[in-house]
């Protein structure tokens, strides 16, 4: 939020952020029900037919944690069957 407090307020743009889950993000930017998602949003190629991207400003990638103590879980293999939080 931050960022892009910053980048309006050196466009000059006026905005007004609308908070709403995740998944509804990208389809609000395709459906032009908002104009702008900022998110933690991963550039995909199935994305970038729909949506124009600006350059990463972090690159991030998908990870599993799982508690010091547990050794059973090596990988999204292991995870069948299992209780996921994301």
């Amino acid at each position: 939020m931050d960022l892009m407090n910053a980048v309006a307020a050196r466009a000059g743009i006026d905005y007004q952020w609308v908070n709403v889950s995740y998944d509804k993000v990208l389809a609000g930017v395709a459906s032009c029900q908002y104009d702008i998602g900022c998110s933690s949003i991963f550039i995909m190629e199935g994305r970038k037919k729909v949506m124009l991207f600006s350059d990463p400003i972090n690159s991030g990638g998908q990870v599993i944690t799982v508690r010091q103590d547990n050794a059973d879980i090596k990988g999204k293999a292991y995870l069948a069957g299992k209780t996921v939080a994301a």
